[in-house]
């Protein structure tokens, strides 16, 4: 396969149908990004999920898992710990990432606080915003851990969740409080948000 493609990339025709050709290039990238998950993946996540494991109700799970990945995004919640939330979320990062080729950006709910801070101190807020819409896929793990008492978080998730309501961009998060704690601590408007940009799973 390899000197196949070079030989294509030198000029010289393919001794093999374009469709052959099309399909190695689709195996070589898709290789590839099997190595980059690799790299990314916890190593406790890059084992197949085995549901007989897994406290999670199976129902959840399948739920989770048979998402089209496009908006509304996933809010996977338990309010207990250990229930596979960050694992099924790891499997669509698979999924996502190296079977169906989309880009990923990954946060937590303080490095997007932190990001946000520093472009609105910066006056660059609307880069920030086309950098974000440039994704595929928003992927947020424990989400809750975000401090909304501090007005600096609070403003991050606000701007994040009209950001994906506006754009439409789907985003998985996992949070150990359902959707209502937006509601809670930022009240209506943002609470209206995250209904519209999420639908909610619970792992228990």
């Amino acid at each position: 396969m390899a000197e196949l493609m070079e030989r294509y990339r030198q000029g010289h025709a393919p001794p093999v149908p374009e469709e052959a050709y099309a399909r190695a290039s689709r195996e070589v990238l898709a290789e590839q990004r099997r190595k980059v998950f690799g790299r990314r993946c916890p190593d406790e996540f890059a084992v197949p999920i085995e549901r007989q494991r897994m406290k999670a109700p199976a129902s959840a799970v399948d739920r989770a898992l048979s998402w089209s990945m496009t908006s509304p995004g996933l809010w996977l919640w338990s309010s207990a710990t250990g229930q596979g939330k960050t694992r099924v979320l790891w499997e669509l990062y698979r999924i996502a990432y190296t079977e169906r080729g989309k880009s990923i950006c990954e946060l937590t709910g303080q490095q997007w606080a932190d990001e946000v801070w520093q472009h609105h101190m910066a006056g660059t807020m609307q880069q920030l915003w086309g950098w974000l819409m440039r994704w595929d896929l928003l992927v947020l793990d424990d989400l809750d851990k975000a401090n909304l008492t501090d007005e600096r978080q609070a403003r991050a998730m606000r701007e994040l969740l009209d950001v994906l309501y506006r754009g439409r961009v789907p985003a998985v998060v996992t949070a150990n409080r359902p959707p209502s704690w937006i509601t809670e601590m930022l009240g209506q408007s943002a609470g209206r948000r995250a209904a519209e940009a999420f639908t909610a799973i619970r792992f228990e």
